[in-house]
């Protein structure tokens, strides 16, 4: 009952503020406004009003009953006035006739119920009686003041001889009018005690109705609104728990939307900012983790490469999962650092292009810290980003470095006014830097075995190197052809032109040698001025034409060369699958180097040929070097 008295309640339309709402939705307004201290007090508000509000009915229904009762008590009094009015008014009608029976008794007692008529007339109140009936009482009164006149006369008349008994006949005869307005009046008297002992019967029997009703109806309004403030305050808290219980089983965006200012809408607003505050937590914990997941996926797959060429491919997989949407791209200074080249962009759209032709060109290079542009049309935006062309855009940039040196930058571009989120550049931040690493660790790695494995002087292979690399083709089992080179009269060339003329034949014998041989074979300064080549899958025959080729292009370098006439001696040795030791083949070639000096220099001697050379071709041979180191 009480619950469809709420649903009944909530459905009665009330205008407030123009509008049309229900009284339901002013108490939940009122209840949303109002704090829980305000809601008790306003209930026992409410209860003490209705209280109050039965005490003034009760008073009002109390002033209606007693004036009834006032009325009747007023006929009552009318009544018995009447009544002792009209005993009064016998007993002088009986003291008349006994003074006329004996008029020696005297009038005394006559004149002492005449008093007394005369007061009971007097006493005569018609307050209580309708207008009609008042007016017949004041007849009444009138009549009996003269009855009283008459009788008073009539009794100084009753002396002997002067009255008789008809006389009073006569006289008593005639108040028969008085008589019959006695009883009329008595009987209005009747009438209104009857009629106010009616309405006062009336009044009681509505005012206890009344009383009922309003008690009921107090009741019921107080149970109605406190039911339904037990119900708002029942959902609130059930709202608070459900948000509470989502938010503990991991749903971060559950909220209670209250937007009142009560106790409970202000415990559900903290609430809600704890919700947020933990999801704040919980992205910068997710994004954290993402990043640190694709730092972590960086560094290992840029650890399993070796070369820049493999390290591109995985910096455009990163691009492509960091900014799939974005044109993106890394530019990199080459081994001079006075140029910048695209190494890789995201593969999924098309590059951003930009036109920074030098490391020092680029503002975040130049600035060593990341830039972001909000629009390339703006004053402050990067030069080459304003001159690039084509609709306005955003831009990120980052520098790529390695231990201070700077090698390159990562370039992004999106729409205008709309750059990337902070936590992605923080990733290509992470990628810029992973990247740098990597990068500057290969190259650094790259100049350090090129230092430890190369000739300082000539830029070829040093000893070292060589004989790691030949040794394996002795393992592999292939057949190769050694060939010691030696600058002929090199030591003159240096007495008579300077060391610096010297380095310079060098590296141009390098430079000529490095030039003619094929990709594979493979090329080392021995020490000095002796170098060393395996020319691979060749023969004896293969060898010499090649070395023909050696002294063809060795004399027209030094043509156009600025360093004085030269040539060199080659000694060549084969090394077949299952033959002798690598140090045997370089110690058949070093002989037969040997012998291309010892017969003229400038020729080329193979192994096969050392004892086909005559005891007097080594004999002038000899007389040669002896007369050019006297000169």
């Amino acid at each position: 009952m009480a619950g469809a008295a709420a649903r009944g309640a909530g459905r009665v339309p009330t205008w407030v503020g123009g509008r049309l709402v229900s009284a339901r939705g002013m108490l939940e307004a009122w209840a949303a406004g109002v704090g829980v201290k305000g809601k008790i007090f306003g209930i026992a508000l409410l209860g003490g009003a209705t209280t109050t509000l039965v005490m003034f009915l009760s008073l009002v229904f109390v002033t209606q009953i007693g004036n009834a009762g006032q009325r009747e008590l007023a006929a009552v009094e009318l009544r018995e006035e009447l009544i002792g009015a009209h005993l009064e008014f016998e007993e002088v009608r009986r003291e008349l006739f006994k003074l006329t029976a004996n008029p020696g008794i005297g009038s005394s007692d006559v004149q002492k119920a005449l008093g007394a008529l005369g007061e009971a007339g007097s006493a005569l109140d018609a307050n209580g009686l309708p207008r009609e009936a008042s007016r017949d009482v004041g007849a009444l009164k009138i009549e009996l003041v003269t009855f009283v006149s008459n009788a008073r006369a009539i009794a100084d008349r009753i002396v002997p001889g002067q009255t008789g008994p008809e006389e009073m006949a006569r006289f008593d005869g005639g108040q028969a009018p008085l008589e019959s307005l006695f009883h009329h009046v008595l009987g209005d008297a009747d009438k209104a005690l009857e009629a106010a002992r009616s309405e006062n019967g009336r009044l009681l029997t509505r005012a206890k109705l009344g009383m009922l009703l309003i008690t009921i109806i107090a009741l019921a309004t107080l149970l109605l609104l406190s039911f339904r403030l037990t119900l708002i305050l029942v959902r609130q808290f059930t709202a608070l728990a459900h948000m509470t219980d989502e938010v503990r089983r991991g749903n971060l965006s559950a909220r209670t939307g209250f937007e009142g200012t009560d106790e409970i809408s202000t415990l559900a607003r903290g609430l809600d900012q704890m919700a947020e505050s933990i999801a704040a937590g919980a992205i910068q914990r997710e994004t954290a983790h993402r990043r640190e997941l694709f730092r972590n996926g960086l560094g290992d797959a840029l650890d399993m490469i070796d070369n820049e060429f493999a390290a591109a491919r995985v910096i455009q997989r990163a691009l492509a999962e960091l900014v799939p949407e974005e044109p993106a791209e890394v530019l990199l200074a080459d081994s001079s650092r006075a140029h910048l080249r695209r190494v890789a962009r995201n593969p999924l759209v098309s590059p951003p292009d930009c036109q920074v032709g030098t490391p020092f060109d680029c503002a975040a290079v130049r600035k060593s810290s990341t830039l972001v542009f909000d629009s390339s049309t703006s004053l402050s935006a990067c030069p080459v980003l304003a001159e690039r062309g084509g609709a306005p855009c955003s831009a990120v940039c980052v520098p790529v470095s390695f231990m201070g040196e700077s090698l390159g930058v990562v370039h992004t571009v999106g729409p205008e006014a709309a750059p990337l989120d902070d936590s992605v550049v923080k990733q290509i931040e992470t990628l810029a830097s992973q990247v740098g690493n990597r990068i500057g660790t290969l190259r650094a790695f790259s100049r350090t075995h090129l230092q430890a494995t190369t000739d300082g002087l000539t830029g070829i292979l040093n000893r070292r190197s060589f004989e790691d690399a030949a040794r394996r083709l002795v393992q592999d089992g292939t057949q190769f052809a050694l060939v010691m080179c030696d600058l002929d009269h090199f030591k003159s060339l240096n007495d008579t032109h300077g060391h610096e003329t010297g380095d310079r034949a060098l590296r141009l014998f390098a430079r000529v040698l490095k030039e003619t041989v094929r990709t594979d074979d493979i090329v080392a300064r021995f020490g000095g001025e002796e170098f060393v080549i395996a020319l691979t899958r060749s023969t004896s025959d293969q060898a010499t034409k090649l070395l023909e080729r050696v002294q063809s292009a060795l004399s027209a370098a030094i043509l156009q060369a600025s360093v004085p006439s030269f040539t060199a001696s080659f000694g060549v040795a084969v090394h077949d699958e299952g033959s002798m030791p690598l140090e045997d083949v370089l110690r058949a070639a070093d002989g037969a180097l040997y012998q291309a000096k010892s017969t003229g220099r400038n020729r080329i001697v193979v192994t096969g040929q050392l004892n086909s050379l005559s005891d007097d071709d080594t004999a002038e041979a000899a007389l040669g070097d002896a007369l050019l180191e006297a000169l």
